[in-house]
């Protein structure tokens, strides 16, 4: 897998997408896995392709809605396996920005995403990991920067 999400940024959207998306589904069941390494290792892949190719995740609303729902529930995970997680979110939402747009692939998700960050902070075992505390918090920063004006709603929401 080490080798999969390193080469994510070396191939362009046609190549990439032709020999990654027959593998999207099996890749996508490791995040399950029973074995903790190998979830932090198939959610680092994952952050990887939605730093360089996001289109993957975001090609149809099934398939989206179902990684996004699994990527909250990483964040929920050990806390490697969390602060991969966070780091996902940064690189999704970084990918998805639209300029000029007033709605973008995560409005929709946009809350439910927040409120998984912000429970880090609520973890347990938060105080003996502010790395992942501080790595959800930057996911906090870059998720509102990159949301589109009909995300607004949900942030005000939510700081109240």
């Amino acid at each position: 897998m080490l080798a999969f999400g390193a080469v994510c940024e070396g191939p362009d959207q046609v190549n990439f997408t032709a020999a990654v998306q027959p593998a999207l589904e099996t890749l996508f069941n490791l995040l399950s896995d029973p074995h903790g390494k190998v979830r932090e290792m198939s959610t680092w892949v994952f952050s990887k392709i939605c730093e360089c190719h996001a289109h993957l995740i975001v090609s149809n609303e099934t398939t989206m809605n179902a990684f996004i729902q699994r990527f909250i529930g990483l964040l929920q995970d050990k806390p490697k396996i969390a602060n991969q997680a966070c780091h996902l979110i940064m690189n999704l939402a970084t990918s998805l920005e639209s300029p000029g747009m007033d709605t973008n692939k995560l409005t929709p998700y946009f809350d439910h995403i927040f409120q998984g960050l912000v429970g880090i902070s609520t973890r347990p075992d938060a105080p003996s990991n502010m790395d992942l505390v501080l790595t959800a918090f930057g996911g906090l920063s870059i998720l509102t920067e990159k949301s589109a004006p009909a995300s607004d709603p949900a942030i005000f929401n939510s700081l109240q």
